[in-house]
Order: structure tokens, then C-alpha cells, then sequence
């Protein structure tokens, strides 16, 4: 088996093929995960609606902390009842208001009826607006809290210069807010996106590279050498074996180079997770492929299956359908993508 997985690696792995195909498999990952997640950020996605009842200096810089976010674009608007109806037509996903009352309130550090959110909407685009609000509103009220506290030890400092260096250092802490579905009295996290598709392109990629090793085990048992490394002293558990460790190395070392560059890695216990997790969902892989080369003795017919099996886990396993079909959500729950994209 030693002999066997020397050759592997030689002629297979560490081949200028390999090496230049897996390098190129890197960069498109990479990037195709990268204009995503720019994507996700840079595009102008919620219209909101903000109107101002107590017009106060804390209110105005509520608003503009709004504006910052290029993700949101804000209308001042004056008149409750055209913003309503401009809400209902789906010109708004969201209209605030901010009540009268709400600068004396935050220096009191008092958040009831301060702000009011009007929506049609139960998306969890709105909940994400709804909770930087709540985050922008959070830190005036520290802002003000240390600002008071400040004045009473020395009345001469400057609000300006200590404003700015609040904001500086709320944007260099890393404060964000998880949005959280409630199930059945269970909290589950919603996990981001662009995560997902990160996931569903290493599911699809690893079952490419496992469905092409498959043909070539096809050949070698069409022509012999399987028997012939038998006479050899490798039976059919060194054979498959070797191909299996020679596939996590081949897998694993461009997922953990795409898992960091593209900044996933959050702390140990997260990644050691979701490595634990791809050599599942490669090894689960790898014993429906032997069974599939078990069924089929012609490489047409292994071809023509694995197609259909890899255009059923596309499908399924993304969960594309499962919101429409219950019976397809239940059959999707049988196929390893599926498992490894939503856990």
C-alpha cells in the first residue's frame, strides 16, 4: 500500500497537471466567492423611510448613522399617512419613526416608545435593518451615558474630539448582530449566504474530483490492473484506501487555503468543525462512488449514473425545491450535499 500511494503521489498529486489544475481551482473559488460576498455588501438592498417627530441634534445624527450604511437607502419623510401608503406599495421595506421625546430619553438611557418600525414585510432583510438601528440607537445612548459621566469630572472637554474617537473605536470593534429564527421555543442561527455558497461550490467541486478518480478506477479494473495489484500484494481495501487519502490531501489543502483567504475562519472549534465535516461528506462520497463502479462494469454506464447523481444532488441538495415540495425536503435529507451544505 506504501508502494502504491508513493505512486499516487508522484504521478497524481504532485504531477504539474495537478498542481497548475489545483491552483487554478483556488483562484476561481476565491474569487467567485469574493465578488459575492463584495457583492452582498456594496449593493444598495432596503429603502427605508424615516420620519422625524422630535427633531433634536441626538435624532438628526440617528439619521445620518443611517445614511452611513450604503446598504440602506434613506428618505426623510413628513407625512405618516403617504409614507404608509407608499410602505403598502412596496416603495418602502421599512418606515420609521422616531417619537418625540427620543433625545431626552436616550440621555436617560431609557429605550421604550422611542422608535417605531412600520413594515409589510416579514423577511429577515427587514430584521437586519431593524437590528443596526437598534445597534446605532445602543450607541448613542453610550456615547451620551460617557459624554455625562465625563462633564462632571471636567466640564471643558471637548464633545467633538471625543465623539470621534467613540466612533473610531466602535468601528474597529468587531460588533454585529446574529439574526436568529425562533423554532419551536429553539433559537437557530441563520447562517450568512455567502458561507452557503462557499459550500455548495466545494460540494460540487469535490464531487467532480470524485466522480473523475471514479473512471479511472473503471479503467484499471477493465484493464487488469486491480487483479494485477492483487498478485502484487495490494488487495481491494490497500487499492481503495489509497485513493481515499490520496483524495482528502488533494481536497483539503486548497479548502483550508480558499477557508482563510476568504476570511471564514472565526476560531478553532468553528474550523476544526467544518473540516470534520467535509472529510464526511468526502468519505460518504467516496462509498456511494464505490458502490455506483460496483453496479456499472462499463465506464459509459458508471458515466450516465454519476451524471444523474450529481445533477440529484445539485438539485436537492442545495435545497432548491424544498420549500415547494415537502416530499422532495424529505428526500433531500438521504443525500450527503445536503448534509454538508446546511449543517
Amino acid at each position: 500500500m506504501i508502494r502504491l500511494l508513493k505512486y499516487k503521489f508522484k504521478n497524481n498529486l504532485l504531477s504539474r497537471t495537478n498542481i497548475l489544475t489545483t491552483i487554478i481551482m483556488i483562484i476561481v473559488i476565491i474569487s467567485i466567492c469574493g465578488i459575492i460576498k463584495s457583492y452582498q455588501t456594496s449593493t444598495l438592498l432596503y429603502k427605508v423611510a424615516v420620519i422625524d417627530n422630535d427633531n433634536t441634534p441626538t435624532s438628526s445624527e440617528l439619521i445620518d448613522d443611517i445614511i452611513a450604511y450604503k446598504q440602506i437607502d434613506v428618505t426623510i419623510e413628513e407625512d405618516k399617512e403617504k409614507s404608509m401608503i407608499k410602505l403598502s406599495r412596496g416603495n418602502y421595506d421599512v418606515v420609521y419613526e422616531i417619537k418625540d421625546g427620543f433625545e431626552d430619553k436616550i440621555k436617560k438611557g431609557k429605550f421604550d416608545n422611542i422608535l417605531v418600525a412600520n413594515k409589510e414585510s416579514t423577511s429577515l432583510g427587514v430584521k437586519w435593518v431593524n437590528d443596526k438601528v437598534s445597534l446605532i440607537v445602543l450607541r448613542r445612548w453610550m456615547f451620551s451615558d460617557i459624554y455625562k459621566r465625563i462633564q462632571k469630572v471636567s466640564k471643558d472637554y471637548d464633545r467633538e474630539k471625543l465623539e470621534q474617537r467613540f466612533l473610531e473605536d466602535s468601528d474597529k470593534t468587531i460588533l454585529d448582530v446574529i439574526i436568529h429564527n425562533v423554532n419551536d421555543g429553539k433559537v437557530v442561527e441563520i447562517k450568512n449566504d455567502d458561507k452557503k455558497i462557499y459550500k455548495i461550490i466545494w460540494a460540487s467541486v469535490i464531487l467532480f474530483i470524485i466522480i473523475n478518480i471514479g473512471k479511472e478506477i473503471i479503467d484499471d479494473r477493465n484493464n487488469g490492473v486491480i487483479t494485477r495489484l492483487e498478485f502484487a500484494g495490494i488487495n481491494k481495501i490497500q487499492y481503495y484506501s489509497s485513493y481515499i487519502i490520496y483524495i482528502v490531501i488533494d481536497i483539503i489543502v486548497p479548502f483550508i487555503i480558499t477557508y482563510f483567504t476568504l476570511g471564514y475562519f472565526t476560531s478553532i472549534n468553528s474550523f476544526v468543525i467544518d473540516i470534520f465535516i467535509t472529510l464526511m461528506y468526502i468519505c460518504s462520497t467516496w462509498i456511494i462512488l464505490i458502490i455506483i463502479t460496483k453496479l456499472f462494469k462499463t465506464k459509459k454506464g458508471y458515466i450516465l449514473c454519476l451524471q444523474l447523481y450529481f445533477l440529484i444532488s445539485i438539485i436537492l441538495g442545495t435545497g432548491i425545491l424544498n420549500q415547494a415540495f415537502k416530499l422532495v425536503d424529505n428526500i433531500s435529507k438521504f443525500i450527503p450535499m445536503y448534509w454538508y451544505i446546511h449543517i
